[in-house]
């Protein structure tokens, strides 16, 4: 009974929805105009990865840059 069900949905699925139609991928590539006109309104691709590797060296730097100081703190603090 369970199986007529499953096929009976998968029969119904409309498979256009994954056709490449007017909406599908671009065929040309944009013109150098075009480039110039989407990196003035904002539109650009971006990379995350940029982002976290500059956080991250950021951040190592930093606690270089204050082991020395938080460990005289901290060795003051328990004489």
């Amino acid at each position: 009974m369970n199986d007529k069900i499953t096929k009976k949905r998968l029969l119904e699925l409309n498979l256009q929805f994954f056709a490449d139609g007017s909406g599908g991928e671009k065929t040309e590539l944009p013109t150098e105009k075009r480039k110039k006109e989407a990196r003035g309104e904002g539109q650009f691709a971006k990379s995350m990865e940029i982002n976290t590797a500059m956080l991250i060296i950021f951040s190592f730097f930093s606690i270089k840059i204050f082991i020395p100081y938080m460990y005289e703190k901290i060795t003051e603090l328990f004489k």
